[in-house]
């Protein structure tokens, strides 16, 4: 690169939810930093000859259809599943990422983008690794599990069903922030359930919750490459029944020992040279 200059773009949401990629901007920009970088934050597209990384660029096509033509230097970090069946907008957001350089989680999903078009942009495989997201002591380990996140009728029947035979659990919504790490760091466990079926392994919300060293129960998801990859680092299920808590969960430490995501961010500013 010519210029040690990296712009990072969050597109804010036309609703209430707020924050969403905070924690993965933080770390971002704290590591790009400490390799020299000066990483400039804006709320909007901007035209800029340094690189651009996206976050939320799905947001721009929620209540409209823009077309949308992103310069070569603008890279788009996808964190939404792609999946069969989804709403206009969403498909016309599709179009535009088939055509624009990406970064991505989930092999499925660049696989699934890659029948969008013949002329598939660069795509690059982030594989984030631990960051230390909460650098200080306390909040010792409880005996409840937590869910946090959107509840749809799905998530909301499962988690009852859990309750119900006797779990401990607490369920997050719209809580961001130190409030909602602190619960996290607090939690026996975090359970990971899937926002859609069939779904992707939601690795951004496993990522942030070993970070906060807890442990997680997860569904598997349809990436078998993904699972695999994570399957050493928590309790994962093709489905989550309560049967899935009787064995003990694995130890965050262990992807703390063996991940960095200065290694990610390495792989990530290479690929973004190249």
């Amino acid at each position: 690169m010519t210029k040690r200059e990296i712009t990072i773009v969050d597109i804010p949401s036309p609703g209430i939810l707020g924050g969403v990629y905070s924690d993965l901007i933080l770390a971002l920009t704290h590591s790009i930093n400490s390799l020299g970088f000066e990483v400039i934050y804006e709320r909007r597209l901007i035209r800029t000859t340094s690189p651009v990384i996206i976050f939320g660029l799905y947001r721009e096509f929620i209540n409209n259809s823009p077309q949308i033509q992103l310069p070569p230097n603008y890279f788009n970090f996808n964190l939404a599943p792609i999946l069969g069946t989804k709403t206009p907008w969403f498909q016309n957001y599709l179009q535009c990422v088939s055509k624009h350089n990406l970064i991505d989680y989930s092999h499925s999903n660049i696989s699934n983008l890659s029948k969008l078009s013949t002329n598939l942009r660069p795509a690059h495989l982030f594989n984030f690794g631990y960051f230390d997201l909460m650098p200080f002591k306390g909040f010792e380990r409880g005996e409840s599990y937590l869910f946090f996140g959107k509840l749809n009728e799905d998530r909301a029947q499962r988690l009852k069903s859990f309750q119900s035979a006797g779990l401990q659990l607490n369920v997050l919504q719209n809580v961001w922030g130190h409030e909602r790490d602190i619960q996290i760091r607090k939690a026996k466990a975090i359970i990971n359930i899937g926002k859609y079926d069939p779904n992707i392994l939601e690795v951004y919300r496993i990522w942030h919750s070993l970070c906060l060293g807890t442990p997680v129960y997860s569904d598997a998801g349809i990436d078998e490459t993904l699972a695999k990859q994570y399957s050493k680092y928590i309790n994962l299920s093709e489905r989550l029944e309560i049967d899935s808590f009787l064995i003990p969960p694995v130890s965050p430490s262990l992807y703390k020992k063996e991940t960095t995501f200065m290694e990610s961010v390495n792989a990530l500013l290479d690929f973004i040279n190249q």
